[in-house]
């Protein structure tokens, strides 16, 4: 009777008690444990950046407009630019991106001057600092 062929490696499967290994390479003054943490890159160091926020007290932009305009109301949106022309001017705001509807430009123009805005983490900031700011119309 022939003896079994030897196994070439080429028809052998990966089968369910195999094991992964991963290896580190340890220098001789590190601990395994400090190896792997050393592996990971370091993050860079997060500077704040200054920008105009929204603060308290809050209003709906809904506010701004009649009821019986709001009844009849589809989604629609309107883009804002709110500009801090210095740490302690008045925040300037223009429509940015404009909807068809010119009652709904006023009310986000209304809205955006109506609410309080501040400059955060503006310290060393350059100014004018400015953001963007979407009001959204609809039910």
């Amino acid at each position: 009777m022939p003896s079994p062929p030897e196994p070439t490696g080429a028809d052998e499967g990966p089968t369910s008690t195999s094991t992964v290994e991963a290896r580190v390479e340890v220098a001789p003054s590190q601990t395994a444990e400090t190896a792997n943490t050393s592996a990971l890159t370091h993050a860079p160091d997060f500077e704040p950046v200054a920008r105009v926020q929204r603060i308290a007290p809050f209003q709906h932009v809904s506010e701004f407009m009649k009821s019986s305009d709001w009844q009849n109301l589809k989604s629609d949106s309107v883009g804002l630019k709110v500009c801090a022309p210095s740490a302690s001017a008045e925040k300037t705001v223009e429509i940015a991106d404009p909807s068809p509807l010119a009652m709904l430009n006023e009310a986000a123009l209304a809205w955006g001057r109506a609410s309080q805005w501040a400059v955060v983490n503006g310290e060393d900031a350059s100014f004018p600092v400015c953001t963007f700011v979407i009001a959204r119309f609809g039910r």
